[in-house]
């Protein structure tokens, strides 16, 4: 899973950006046309807000709630991957938590 900051590297279709249990790619709602597509496509960089219009074109609409609850970073640090850690009656499991550049 990865913690994003920028977007600039994350993959829209093939990472697992959305804030799941396990964490996964988003769904589209059509055939892929941009295989390239990164995440920092997704948001207007004039207002740092998701393109609602571009996630509608794209994205599933369970995605798309998803996507709009993950705040967006005005840093451009490198995105990086991220787990998260959690004992529970004495054994580790990995839980993974997707934030969208809270920093």
């Amino acid at each position: 899973m990865h913690k994003i900051h920028s977007g600039y590297e994350v993959k829209v279709w093939e990472d697992p950006w959305i804030p799941t249990i396990p964490a996964r790619p988003i769904r589209p709602v059509a055939p892929v046309l941009h295989p390239n597509m990164r995440v920092s496509d997704l948001v207007t960089q004039e207002s740092k807000e998701w393109n609602i219009g571009l996630l509608e074109n794209y994205i599933d609409p369970v995605d798309i709630s998803y996507i709009r609850s993950l705040a967006i970073s005005s840093a451009h640090r490198r995105d990086t991957f991220c787990w998260n850690y959690t004992k529970k009656d004495n054994t580790q499991s990995d839980r993974v938590i997707g934030l969208l550049g809270t920093y």
